[in-house]
């Protein structure tokens, strides 16, 4: 649930979504094209060996907050 606030809030945000009563069809076509953007993206970079571990990580996590899905104190590596 926390990752559909989070994408509604986005989409509210950009303009890219008119909030309705009935709008769980669009809210689900929403969702199933970001998660499998980002999935796809996720893939692209577990495939990439030409990254280190701490590197593949530190870009999984950025995909994810790029959806504002933030990895939360998991992400502080400072």
């Amino acid at each position: 649930m926390e990752l559909l606030i989070a994408l509604l809030n986005q989409a509210a945000e950009n303009g890219n979504i008119n909030i309705n009563i009935d709008f769980s069809e669009r809210v689900e076509k929403i969702m199933s094209d970001i998660c499998f953007q980002t999935l796809n993206n996720i893939h692209d970079i577990l495939d990439d060996d030409t990254l280190s571990d701490f590197d593949c990580i530190e870009k999984i996590v950025c995909a994810l907050e790029a959806i504002d899905f933030n990895g939360g104190c998991r992400h502080d590596f400072g």
